[in-house]
């Protein structure tokens, strides 16, 4: 009997996360903003650092439409 090579299985990459998922991974994110803001800015390198930080949660929220799924319901 002849050796015969093992069926190949195709592996499929995960899918790809729902929008929905990729702006759940920025609530967090916002919560702690926000929680620094009520506490007070309290200069301004602290201002900047925390517009970098709403600037940034911004652009995720912004990719999560581009690079998401669509979920179906």
């Amino acid at each position: 009997m002849a050796n015969s090579p093992l069926p190949r299985k195709t592996l499929r990459p995960p899918p790809a996360p729902t929008i929905a998922e990729l702006l759940d991974d920025q609530l967090s994110e916002f919560d702690n903003l926000m929680h620094e803001v009520r506490g007070g800015i309290r200069s301004a390198e602290h201002f900047d650092r925390l517009e970098e930080k709403a600037s940034a949660i911004a652009g995720n929220i912004r990719d999560a439409f581009r690079r998401g799924r669509v979920a179906q319901g």
